[in-house]
């Protein structure tokens, strides 16, 4: 039968604790007998929870989970800081017989207290992160826009110019980038902006539809060298014609030089860099 079913039928529920670590996980449950629910076995332990509670004022939802501390589970993900274990507790009310549970809550370990024979858990909701609001816009130096996005309103069609590939270069190789896989494109031939050292970095070129960002561009020797955050793809051969587009770094100097379009920069270049309440006023 179904959860909902015996849940109805007032069946007398346990709850199931999962916690996580890794690829480790102890399974615990609330009830006296050990369980098996979908293939997993759950131990009973002395473990217990608190009601969800809700704050408005942080965005978040917790529960606090009370354990024995004699719990294999306290010394195998309960030691050290928070921030270090990556640790997750997922927890469930389940009808013995069900074919399926309730979730109750899941989510990240934010801390941990110990008191006395017993250690205190607090479950931070996934959800949560979700609540949590996030400014589209900041105050910086630099253009809150995306090159190209339709706050930017640049074309970027008017800044693609292709280059024939002379030759793919492994993640350091001669002649290439300890930073990552580059491809090469003669200059001679090919349209000035390849000549222009640092006109496709953090732009990106396009082979087969899909685009591979570019991290650097360099010219030596007549050579220009453009290295991939990614994997070069596959059918990127010498002699294959490579659309290139420019990239920007959200300066108001590059926004005004290289694309001319300061009219929806939305940056603050000449923001104060001296804070009065730390370095005072002189």
């Amino acid at each position: 039968m179904s959860f909902l079913s015996l849940e109805k039928a007032g069946g007398k529920p346990v709850e199931l604790y999962v916690f996580q670590f890794g690829t480790s996980f102890w399974r615990y449950t609330d009830g006296r007998a050990a369980l098996t629910v979908n293939g997993l076995a759950y131990q009973p332990a002395a473990i217990s929870r608190s009601a969800q509670v809700d704050s408005q004022e942080a965005a978040q939802s917790t529960i606090t989970v009370t354990l024995d501390r004699r719990l294999p589970v306290v010394a195998g993900m309960l030691t050290g800081p928070p921030g270090y274990r990556q640790s997750s507790l997922a927890i469930f009310r389940y009808q013995p017989g069900a074919t399926d549970k309730a979730l109750i809550g899941r989510g990240q370990i934010s801390s941990v207290r110990w008191r006395g024979t017993t250690v205190e858990v607090t479950l931070l909701q996934a959800q949560s992160l979700l609540q949590q609001a996030v400014p589209r816009l900041t105050y910086l130096p630099t253009c809150n826009h995306l090159v190209y996005d339709a706050y930017c309103g640049i074309d970027p069609a008017g800044f693609t110019f292709s280059g024939t590939v002379a030759s793919v270069l492994a993640r350091g190789a001669l002649g290439g980038s300890p930073d990552g896989p580059a491809v090469t494109i003669t200059v001679a031939g090919a349209p000035t902006q390849f000549g222009t050292a640092g006109y496709f970095t953090a732009g990106y070129f396009r082979f087969d539809g899909q685009p591979t960002f570019i991290i650097a561009h360099t010219v030596t020797s007549g050579v220009a060298l453009l290295v991939a955050l990614s994997a070069i793809p596959n059918g990127v051969v010498p002699g294959t014609a490579l659309p290139c587009t420019a990239g920007c770094d959200r300066t108001y100097e590059m926004c005004q030089t290289k694309f001319d379009n300061l009219a929806n920069f939305l940056g603050f270049p000449w923001m104060p860099t001296k804070d009065p309440f730390t370095q005072g006023v002189r």
